[in-house]
């Protein structure tokens, strides 16, 4: 079985990174972002902001069915505001 790892935020720059850094060692990567991304994980999600009371159900979902080997969280501020 491939590892997998979910990184949230995968369109900032701390998830673009850690995507990269993955995915350049033979990774499968699920990436999650509030938007639409240019850069593009082997599984992506779009979920709601941080702040949003429905972001940890969303989350739990995707790690529930996709079964990552290792959680990667990264955010910006402005998906953490109220």
């Amino acid at each position: 079985m491939r590892n997998k790892v979910l990184i949230t935020g995968v369109g900032g720059p701390a998830g673009k990174s850690a995507l990269a850094y993955f995915k350049g060692n033979g990774v499968s990567v699920i990436g999650t972002d509030v938007r639409e991304v240019e850069v593009v994980p082997d599984t992506f999600h779009l979920v709601p902001m941080a702040a949003d009371p429905a972001f940890v159900a969303a989350l739990l979902g995707i790690i529930r069915d996709e079964r990552p080997s290792l959680f990667v969280p990264t955010s910006c501020r402005r998906s953490l505001a109220s």
